[in-house]
């Protein structure tokens, strides 16, 4: 159900760059500019939101939220089935009705999402103890497995001292930092991808939107097997396997800028998707390494808000005036996978000096496990690199 709603999250997001080739530009009028606007102003709505999210999730139930959420955000309104869908309309309905391609596929992808909001609302509990598809033994399992992890369930209520905490943790101001270098890129591509390999690569319109599910693909494929390569070859150092994927986006960026065949720059555009990796990464970073309810509502917000705040820049890098190949949004999203590898470098160097000065974990216990403490209150709570 989680992955359904990640790939539905992603096709949503890439709707206005297949949307675009397939005569939304032309149908509305819009300028280069004017779409660019499409594209940021989506993001302004993210970020304007965030405060009353983070309340929400602090107060409600969690999945009845997140459901809620889902089906909102597919009311008007994965790369790899976006594509698929747009490809498809773009082919065989284009000339034969007055009702265009691109509106269709809006409707199309809205109404997949309404039913996935639906579906989740019915099957994802808010807490492991309350989970219908688990019998009393599973349950107790996951209650240990949450004691183990030094994190508990939660508590509603907003502890200042936790908000302090996350305000003077560096970690903080990192995680905003990554998610800012990889929605600046991202948000840039959601947008302009199938225009740049309609207009700067020189594939067909039709092509163009085909040549986008490669990259779904890559999606697939390649964050599992960096996680096999983590735990096989890296001890389970997911900061490690990061740094060297978002290294290889500059590799990747590198190739699109610097060199000239359509068939090299087409393979550092594929490697750009590799980001995603990353990205998840860095979720899962908050999600084991920030201890405590109200630190971690704090730091998830602050995670979300770089997101959004680099997803509305990125569409600004692609200047009309440097049509065909955007070559200042290019260098953007350079400058940016550099940055994010540093920022990852430098929270791997705190994570690694604050477990080493605190030394192993004393015999855990329940009281502490569940006492709702932040990880750097709770002495047995260790950060997983």
């Amino acid at each position: 159900m989680i992955a359904a709603l990640m790939s539905c999250q992603l096709m949503d997001k890439t709707t206005n760059s297949y949307a675009a080739v397939m005569g939304l530009r032309t149908d509305l009028k819009m300028s280069s500019q004017e779409y660019s606007w499409v594209g940021s102003s989506f993001y302004l709505g993210y970020l304007v939101f965030e405060y009353p999210a983070g309340l929400a999730l602090q107060k409600l139930p969690l999945s009845k939220t997140l459901s809620v959420a889902v089906i909102i955000w597919g009311i008007g309104l994965g790369t790899l089935l976006g594509a698929a869908i747009a490809y498809g309309l773009k082919v065989h309905r284009d000339g034969e009705h007055s009702f265009a391609s691109w509106r269709l596929f809006y409707i199309i992808t809205g109404v997949i999402t309404i039913f996935l909001g639906v579906v989740s609302m019915l099957h994802i509990p808010d807490l492991p103890v309350k989970a219908w598809f688990l019998n009393e033994e599973d349950k107790r399992c996951c209650v240990e497995r949450a004691r183990h992890n030094q994190q508990g369930f939660g508590n509603h209520r907003l502890k200042l001292p936790q908000l302090r905490e996350a305000a003077l943790d560096p970690i903080t101001y990192l995680i905003f930092i990554y998610a800012m270098t990889y929605a600046i890129p991202n948000g840039g591509l959601n947008n302009f991808g199938t225009i740049l390999l309609n207009s700067d690569f020189g594939f067909s319109t039709t092509d163009s939107i085909l040549m986008n599910m490669p990259g779904g693909a890559i999606d697939v494929v390649i964050p599992p097997l960096v996680a096999i390569i983590n735990h096989k070859f890296l001890k389970d150092k997911r900061l490690i396997s990061m740094i060297l994927v978002n290294l290889l986006c500059v590799v990747g960026t590198c190739l699109l800028i610097f060199t000239g065949p359509r068939g090299s720059r087409l393979a550092g555009y594929y490697i750009i998707y590799t980001s995603t990796t990353c990205m998840a990464g860095i979720a899962s970073i908050v999600s084991s390494n920030v201890a405590g309810h109200s630190k971690k509502v704090v730091v998830s917000t602050v995670f979300l808000i770089g997101y959004c705040a680099g997803n509305m820049i990125g569409p600004q890098t692609f200047v009309e005036a440097q049509a065909p190949d955007y070559v200042g949004a290019k260098t953007a999203m350079l400058v940016c996978y550099c940055v994010g590898a540093a920022a990852m470098g430098a929270m791997y160097v705190i994570y690694y000096r604050r477990n080493r000065k605190w030394g192993k974990p004393a015999a855990e216990t329940g009281d502490l496990a569940f006492a709702d403490l932040t990880d750097k209150q709770n002495p047995d709570f260790r950060y997983e690199l």
